[in-house]
């Protein structure tokens, strides 16, 4: 049987803080955990933990990407509520403890693939996701050293930087990083898939 799933190309979600800390340390209830927290040892090894990419429970911290994907949304604690609206890279400057910011987890290559090739071949889209003849020409040319997603969930409409030129369908609609006004864009919809006796339509 094939299984694939959909994936969110931007890391969102909705959780506790408790999310980014190993399941050990949490053992016990609330005030187990607290009071662990309390041991500067114990500590360390949290911290530790909490940047080193592990099979063994789901990190909310390294999912996020950094500290500065994690937006503080609501306390019970009244005296902690000031924070509400803040990133955890905010809290850790206001402390002037600065967050350890992880680097690249994909290579390159795989990003590409996973955000082109893949997804274009699980939904059954024809001639798409890859650079060959006789292919839709959609081509995007840009920087690796300098491509960088501004957009936020406060301020959604802003242009990636280090995106030099793309082109849909063969029309180019942005040019050294500047829009031509050029809307080339359709529909895309994926192939009938046979499933047993059923026919599935993926768009």
């Amino acid at each position: 049987m094939r299984i694939t799933a959909n994936m969110y190309t931007y890391t969102a979600g909705a959780t506790g803080l408790d999310a980014s800390m190993p399941p050990w340390v949490q053992e016990g209830g609330h005030k187990e955990w607290v009071k662990r927290l309390k041991d500067p040892a114990i500590r360390a090894r949290v911290k530790r933990e909490m940047i080193t990419p592990t099979d063994e429970w789901e990190n909310l911290y390294l999912a996020a990407g950094s500290a500065k994907n994690v937006l503080l949304v609501g306390f019970k604690q009244d005296s902690l509520k000031y924070l509400t609206g803040k990133t955890l890279a905010e809290v850790a400057a206001l402390r002037g403890k600065p967050p350890k910011e992880e680097e690249r987890v994909i290579s390159l290559q795989e990003a590409i693939r996973r955000l082109t090739t893949l997804p274009a071949t699980n939904l059954g889209i024809r001639k798409r996701g890859a650079l060959r003849v006789g292919y839709f020409v959609d081509v995007v040319v840009f920087d690796p050293d300098s491509i960088a997603d501004h957009a936020t969930f406060d301020k959604p409409h802003q242009y990636a930087t280090g995106m030099k030129h793309v082109f849909v369908n063969g029309v180019q609609v942005l040019s050294d990083s500047e829009h031509t006004g050029a809307t080339p864009g359709r529909v895309v919809r994926g192939t009938w898939l046979e499933a047993g006796s059923k026919r599935l339509n993926i768009t």
